[in-house]
């Protein structure tokens, strides 16, 4: 006579929130059936579990440290029940770290890296900045709501803005529409 165990298979999460956001941290509650221990992916967005760092927690309530300030992650979590004996990946949940305050005097050229110029007449695929949003969203054609983009060459269209980037000068800080200062 044989006897055979089949293993239970590790029950799935139930949950994964935020409970709080900082500008480096992330602090998370898992809800979870089952499970001894968790392993966190987290990574951009555009990442699967598969690319993303990975860190193995005794608790539900862990917190992710060392992100960096103003950056959307994706997180997931599973199960780890033993050896070899692990949930599929939860998730994803986004969030984004808090941006770094800035301080009087302050300004912006929109000249760095983090922007990307659109192209075509309503700037289509154009990105701002981590840390900045537009309001009203941007719009793609003549019939949508005032908005602003991000462009590399002149705009051709009559009153919408300037014709040029003005170099970053204390004598273009009062004329440029293409920058923002904060003042003390």
């Amino acid at each position: 006579m044989s006897t055979s165990k089949t293993a239970l298979p590790v029950r799935s999460l139930r949950a994964l929130a935020a409970t709080n956001t900082s500008f480096t941290s992330g602090s998370l509650a898992i809800t979870t059936g089952a499970g001894t221990s968790w392993q966190l992916a987290y990574g951009t967005p555009a990442q699967t579990p598969g690319a993303m760092s990975k860190s193995v927690v005794p608790s539900t309530t862990p917190t992710l440290s060392g992100l960096t300030t103003g950056t959307d992650y994706a997180i997931y979590v599973r199960n780890i029940c033993g050896a070899g004996d692990t949930s599929g990946w939860y998730g994803p949940l986004l969030v984004s770290t808090l941006c770094t305050p800035v301080s009087a005097p302050w300004s912006e050229d929109f000249d760095g890296t983090g922007w990307t110029a659109g192209t075509g007449t309503y700037n289509g695929g154009d990105a701002l900045a981590s840390c900045w949003f537009r309001d009203p969203s941007a719009g793609t054609g003549p019939g949508s709501p005032y908005f602003w983009g991000i462009r590399s060459t002149a705009t051709s269209t009559p009153n919408t803005g300037p014709t040029t980037d003005a170099p970053a000068t204390a004598a273009s800080r009062t004329r440029s529409p293409l920058r923002v200062f904060l003042d003390k």
